[in-house]
């Protein structure tokens, strides 16, 4: 309605406060589950829904309401970021196959289907714009390709 930004940010501000918050009341048996898919994102989910006292079933119903992914999906997020993070980014990088082989992806496919899904970017451009953009950019994943 035409007003200053920093009314506009009270206003804001005023709407979001007065949302009706989501109850803090959290299962527990969903921070175990992401304490161990945390701990080893390559656990076997029914695995998981025994060690918390869950069948497999209703463990993926309470993950997907507190979380609102999967345990799966949180575990494929967890092993990419892993896999970020131990990028060695500083002097010559090993080859894609000697880094998928090292890391907890089945294969080549499946490791660069993932990088996509998660980033928009095959490996190689990923790594390009890294270099073009510096270290910081390599744990930034863009919404978009720059012009």
């Amino acid at each position: 309605h035409g007003c200053d930004p920093d009314t506009a940010c009270d206003r804001l501000e005023e709407f979001l406060c007065a949302l009706p918050r989501r109850s803090a009341a959290h299962d527990d048996r969903v921070a175990a589950a992401c304490r161990l898919i945390a701990a080893d994102p390559d656990v076997e989910i029914p695995r998981i829904a025994a060690a918390t006292g869950a069948t497999h079933r209703r463990l993926i119903e309470l993950f997907r309401r507190e979380c609102g992914i999967t345990p799966k999906a949180y575990a494929d997020v967890v092993r990419f970021h892993r896999f970020l993070a131990e990028l060695p980014l500083d002097g010559p990088l090993p080859t894609w196959t000697d880094l998928v082989a090292h890391s907890s992806y089945y294969d080549q496919s499946h490791f660069i289907h993932t990088f996509r899904r998660s980033t928009g970017f095959t490996p190689s451009r990923y790594l390009e714009l890294v270099a073009e953009l510096g270290r910081d950019y390599a744990h930034f994943v863009p919404l978009a390709e720059r012009a």
